[in-house]
């Protein structure tokens, strides 16, 4: 299991093992993902500097099917069938 959590502060997460990666951003550092229970998932991806150290860190935040199909408009890819 490889918990993922949202970055709402709800304290909500889901398992990204079990989740769809569905796409890459063409213009940013985003990835769109589907959970198992339907649900989109953005991921925003940042290189941080902290005390000497450069790590990857990812914000995830839950969004809905208008979110999804823009997303994937604004990337100049396919939709996904299920949009």
């Amino acid at each position: 299991m490889d918990r993922q959590a949202l970055n709402d502060g709800s304290g909500r997460w889901f398992d990204l093992d079990q989740a769809e990666h569905l796409a890459d951003g063409t213009k940013d550092q985003s990835a769109l993902w589907r959970t198992s229970e339907g649900q989109w998932m953005l991921g925003m991806g940042k290189l941080i500097l902290a005390r000497g150290l450069t790590f990857w860190h990812t914000d995830w935040t839950c969004i809905d099917v208008e979110a999804a199909a823009g997303w994937f408009v604004k990337h100049g890819l396919e939709p996904h069938p299920l949009l």
